[in-house]
């Protein structure tokens, strides 16, 4: 899963790097130390998880997360991961998926992690499941017949006929 990090504190960060190493579908596209850069790299990189920290300069994480939801933009998987337990229902207001205390323990993580990749899984299944099928008319005759383009091998045109 493609992820972004957002904490204005670059210890903070750096731990969660070296423990989002040992998860090797995790993919770390990017990290900001404030909530405005953090909103931007979001909105460009649109990742699939983003571990943000709630009190942050100029925004903060709560603050971000409600932005991008009233963007066009599609709103990543969001984990908390702060100092700050109170914030939690507020977390969840946002439609975050996790919150995790500081300091981050390995296993609770790996447990929040483990959520992400479920929803991740889901949502791509959703995806899939909700496209609209392509389909091509094609006359012969008087009669239309619907193809799946999924199901054609080649098309050949001669003259004003496919």
């Amino acid at each position: 899963m493609r992820t972004v990090i957002v904490d204005d504190e670059p210890l903070a960060r750096e731990g969660l790097r070296m423990l989002l190493a040992n998860h090797a579908d995790i993919e770390l596209v990017g990290e900001a130390s404030g909530g405005q850069d953090g909103l931007r790299l979001v909105e460009q990189l649109a990742p699939d998880l983003l571990l943000v920290d709630v009190q942050m300069p100029e925004i903060d994480g709560l603050e971000l997360v409600a932005r991008l939801g009233r963007g066009e933009h599609r709103i990543p998987i969001v984990v908390f991961v702060t100092a700050y337990d109170e914030f939690a229902i507020d977390a969840f207001r946002v439609s975050a998926l996790d919150y995790v205390v500081k300091p981050v323990d390995e296993r609770r993580l790996a447990v929040s992690l483990d959520r992400a990749r479920a929803r991740h899984q889901a949502d791509a299944l959703a995806a899939e499941h909700t496209r609209p099928s392509a389909r091509l008319p094609i006359r012969d005759g008087d009669r239309l017949y619907l193809v799946e383009v999924d199901e054609i091998d080649w098309i050949e045109a001669a003259d004003y006929y496919v």
